[in-house]
């Protein structure tokens, strides 16, 4: 029975410095990090060719932020880019092309990478160009749009069209 007057009394308690309470007040959603503009790069677009779009990512965040890149690797693990077609669907990746040079019997490929950290000081922007006809099937003529995320940034939306 004191236990319990005791737990009854603890609980009844307003919070004070260095105590927590069960219930919290809502924090206001974090602000992003980054601000995200992409732009195409080249013009005609046709099925079957390389279709290039520029994405310039801007550190709003007032601190330095680092990023890891993966050197050797041939897309960004900084941002995820969506694709779509004019009807909403969602344009699958590209089937990863076979390695130029056939393995020996038994053989097994290992890609050698390296990650390094690269630093974005406030305000600063660091531009890439993405051949996203390497990663994504645009191979059917029609309008795609494309938008770019990272890390709950969001950028434009800019459609193109892939002729034939």
């Amino acid at each position: 029975m004191r236990n319990m007057l005791v737990f009854l009394l603890l609980m009844s308690m307003p919070c004070g410095a260095g105590l927590s309470c069960a219930q919290t007040a809502k924090t206001s959603p974090e602000l992003p990090q980054f601000s995200i503009a992409i732009s195409t790069t080249n013009e005609p677009r046709k099925a079957g060719s390389s279709i290039v779009i520029e994405v310039a990512l801007t550190n709003v965040s007032g601190r330095t932020i680092g990023l890891a890149a993966e050197a050797g690797r041939d897309e960004s693990r900084w941002y995820t880019v969506d694709v779509r077609r004019q009807d909403g669907s969602i344009v699958l990746a590209a089937p990863r092309r076979p390695s130029s040079q056939p393995l020996p019997p038994g053989a097994v490929k290992v890609d050698v990478y390296s990650a390094v950290m690269v630093e974005l000081r406030p305000g600063e922007t660091r531009k890439e160009e993405v051949v996203i006809s390497d990663l994504f099937d645009m191979s059917r003529p029609g309008k795609y749009s494309v938008q770019v995320t990272c890390k709950g940034a969001k950028s434009n939306t800019i459609t193109m069209t892939v002729g034939s």
